[in-house]
């Protein structure tokens, strides 16, 4: 990779942050332009995480994805909702190998065990 994932991400959100709501579709075209000539489109999505990740930040916004093993109802939704704020980012995913229960894991680097799974990975590990 020619620059850092770190510096290819500040760049890029400093980049939207500057341009605005109507030139944003702009600012991202030209910088994956960008990243084709120097070679590094292969982590073009790494890339854009990142950035959207320091664009929550500065706005005081975290991504926390929740994780079960079925869908959940609307119920269980509206609670999780609630521990978010309006400037975070909820992804709901169902991931079936958690057998029961959910993982909630915040900004990719805290996690929140309560599956099933985790909990037996955990007894037999000892």
């Amino acid at each position: 990779m020619r620059y850092s994932l770190q510096n290819y991400a500040e760049a890029l959100a400093d980049a939207v942050r500057e341009a605005g709501a109507e030139q944003k579709d702009t600012v991202v075209r030209n910088f994956l332009t960008l990243l084709g000539k120097s070679g590094d489109e292969v982590h073009a999505e790494k890339i854009v995480k990142a950035a959207e990740r320091l664009l929550q930040k500065k706005d005081g916004g975290r991504e926390i994805v929740f994780e079960s093993a079925r869908p959940l109802e609307s119920s269980n939704q509206d609670l999780l909702s609630g521990i978010a704020t309006a400037k975070d980012a909820v992804i709901l995913r169902v991931n079936p190998d958690l057998v029961a229960g959910v993982r909630i894991i915040v900004d990719g680097e805290m996690e929140f065990d309560g599956s099933l799974k985790g909990k037996l990975d955990k007894m037999l590990s000892v």
